[in-house]
């Protein structure tokens, strides 16, 4: 059972680190998270609709936008 966490603080929290970072290895860091986070978001939205969660990555892939 997926238990939903509380996704717009740790996406709020994200963004705040990304808006006060002043290094470009840490901004890309933040960003790594902040996508990975989006795709979980994804994933437990498919999961909650009755689709296939891996076909999230795949859209992903098809769609870098």
């Amino acid at each position: 059972m997926f238990v939903q966490k509380p996704i717009s603080t740790e996406l709020a929290e994200l963004r705040k680190k990304l808006r006060e970072s002043k290094d470009q290895k840490e901004s890309l860091e933040i960003v790594a998270a902040y996508n990975a986070e989006l795709i979980e978001i994804a994933k437990f939205n498919a999961i909650e609709d009755g689709e296939d969660p891996n076909m999230i990555r795949m859209e992903l892939l098809k769609h870098p936008e």
